[in-house]
Parts: structure tokens; C-alpha cells; sequence
């Protein structure tokens, strides 16, 4: 009987801790530290579903023989003769031997029930307490701790199919490098300024201007100005000024008098107009068909002809029929497109 209801105990256990078990995992929901206690929790139950199956049937009897002992109480007999003992004395009336006291079944029921009963508050204090603490950890944790779908926060990814197609290197034509005249890094200009004869110009921060007085130079041929390189003292420009008169011809023999002291050197008949300025652009050229050696611009203000010559270093290489090599050119340019003309003598 009592392998029976101790059984049955226990099946009773296990059916009240699951019950727990899916009330909190509704609630507060399941994780591995939480499965533990409740797996421990769950046992506990069935273990004391148990015990209370294994002792219910002392209880039981307990009981009983404590109604039927208090309704035939009043007959007690000696266990030494069996005769029938009164209640007053402490031996036997026929055999003398001492009474021994018969502990009444109400008396020790009395006395299980209440540690039964203090055993079984303790242990649900117990319950209660581990359940409370379990649940506010786990609710704690799922509040600090709460579960980003991963849906919500999408880490972008770069998608093959958004990526447009490019044409193949060779589809697009790179400029070779003698299609592009080199670069340096700019170098400051500084300006000259004549407010004698009317004229300014810029040039490269790196060359020195000196005036230079040409010798047996009759007295309308004025002193030249001339730029020249602070470090090697090469002269690239020389600007020639003289007074010209009605009776002295045009600017096309005013050059080539101009360059008659080098008979080797005549001036290029077909000068390039530059009506800003009211100038030619001359190349001067070898009688004998060589590369040319110097470029000429000459503009008139006033009573007063500007011959702007610019002179190629003789250690500078250059192409065919070029007066000078390809990355002097900017440098030329930039010059005379620099040069500006105002009224002489202010």
C-alpha cells in the first residue's frame, strides 16, 4: 500500500512541477541557467510527493487507533499477568509488577503532525523564495539583455548586380607622355614696370633684371633691359628699346636692323599680328634654313619701338624646325600674354 501511494506521490510531483514549469516559461521564458533550477525544482516536488505518499498510511492508522483507543481506554490490561490494571497505582494489583506507560496514538500523532506541518512551511518558504529570486534574475536579464530581431537592424551588403559594369582599360585612350608637355610646380613671377616707355611684363622670380648700356650706341637706341638666370647668368630675354621716327621705315625693318649686327640671323617676314597690343610676333631664322634661334615680339607705343627677344639656351634640345623646346613654350606664352602697354612717361 504504501510502495503504491508513494508512487503515486511522486507521479503527482512531477505533474504539479511541470505545471510550474509551463507557467513560468510562459511568463518570464526559459534559458539554460532557468531550466536548472526548475529541473531541480520539479524533482523536489516529486520527491515530496513521495514521502507524503510513503507516510500518509502511518498517519492514517495513527488516526484511527487514536478514535478506537479513546473510546476502549478505560481498560488497560498488565502485560506481565494480563489482568486488568486500575488507573490509580503504579504496579499491578495481581502480580506487582510496574505499570508501563502506553503512549497514547492521539499523543504521538499529536506530537508528528506539528513538525510535519513546520517541515512542510519551510520547504514552501523555500520554494517560493528560489522561484521569486529565479524569476527576477531572469526578468532582469531579459529587460538589460533584450533580443534584437536580426531583421530590424540589416547590415547592408554591397549587391553584385548594383555594381555597373566597367569598360575595359584598354576601351578609353591614354594620352601618351610626349602628347603632353611636362609640368613643373609653379614657380612666382615678379613684374617689371616702365613707366619711361609705357610697358610691363612678368616674369619668373627665379632671374635677375639689369639694364646695359650698348656700346658706340647712337643716342636713340635706348640701354637694354635684360633677364637673366640668377644661377647660370644665361640671358633668355632682352627687351630693346629705341625712339623710331616717321622717315625710319616699318617695324619689319626696324627688327631686321635691329638684328643686323649677327649677319647669320634675318627676321621671319611673316610675323603673327597681335592686335591687342598693336605688335608683331617674329621668328628669327638661319639664313641657311636652320632652326630657328630667338623669337621676337615687337609692339610700338608712342615714339617708342619694344623688341622683346627671347633667346634658347644652346644646350637645350629641341625638335625640327621648333625655336625652342617644348616646355619653354609656357614659359614664352606667359610673357607675352603678360605684356601690357600704357601711356610712356607715367
Amino acid at each position: 500500500m504504501r510502495v503504491v501511494l508513494a508512487i503515486v506521490g511522486v507521479l503527482l510531483g512531477f505533474l504539479v512541477g511541470s505545471a510550474f514549469l509551463g507557467l513560468i516559461c510562459d511568463t518570464a521564458g526559459c534559458e539554460d541557467s532557468l531550466d536548472v533550477w526548475l529541473g531541480f525544482l520539479t524533482l523536489g516536488l516529486a520527491i515530496a510527493g513521495g514521502v507524503i505518499g510513503y507516510r500518509l498510511p502511518t498517519k492514517i492508522i495513527n488516526s484511527g487507533n487514536a478514535r478506537g483507543s479513546g473510546r476502549y481506554q478505560g481498560t488497560p490490561k498488565c502485560l506481565q499477568c494480563g489482568s486488568e490494571l486500575r488507573q490509580e497505582g503504579l504496579f499491578c494489583g495481581s502480580c506487582g509488577a510496574r505499570k508501563r506507560p502506553i503512549s497514547s496514538p492521539a499523543t504521538t500523532n499529536k506530537r508528528r503532525f506539528p513538525l510535519l506541518i513546520v517541515i512542510v512551511v519551510i520547504g514552501v518558504i523555500i520554494l517560493i523564495s528560489v522561484m521569486s529570486s529565479v524569476l527576477t534574475s531572469n526578468s532582469e536579464r531579459n529587460v538589460v539583455n533584450p533580443e534584437v530581431p536580426s531583421d530590424v537592424l540589416p547590415v547592408p551588403t554591397a549587391a553584385p548586380t548594383a555594381v555597373p559594369a566597367l569598360d575595359p582599360p584598354t576601351a578609353t585612350p591614354v594620352p601618351t607622355a610626349t602628347t603632353v608637355p611636362p609640368t613643373a610646380t609653379p614657380v612666382p613671377f615678379n613684374i617689371y614696370r616702365s613707366k619711361k616707355f609705357g610697358f610691363s611684363l612678368s616674369y619668373t622670380s627665379a632671374w635677375t633684371v639689369d639694364e646695359r648700356v650698348q656700346a658706340n650706341a647712337p643716342p636713340e637706341v635706348m640701354p637694354d633691359i635684360v633677364f637673366s638666370d640668377s644661377k647660370t647668368g644665361f640671358t633668355h630675354v632682352i627687351v630693346e628699346i629705341e625712339r623710331l621716327s616717321l622717315s625710319q621705315g616699318s617695324i619689319n625693318e626696324f627688327v631686321n636692323r635691329r638684328i643686323h649686327w649677327n649677319p647669320g640671323i634675318v627676321a621671319d617676314p611673316t610675323g603673327v599680328p597681335i592686335d591687342r597690343i598693336n605688335g608683331l610676333l617674329f621668328h628669327g631664322v638661319l639664313k641657311k634654313g636652320e632652326p630657328a634661334t630667338r623669337i621676337i615680339l615687337v609692339v610700338a607705343n608712342g615714339p617708342w619701338v619694344i623688341a622683346v627677344e627671347f633667346i634658347p639656351h644652346p644646350d637645350e634640345e629641341h625638335v625640327g624646325q621648333a625655336p625652342f623646346p617644348a616646355f619653354e613654350w609656357p614659359r614664352i606664352n606667359d610673357m607675352v600674354e603678360s605684356f601690357e602697354l600704357f601711356p610712356a612717361g607715367v
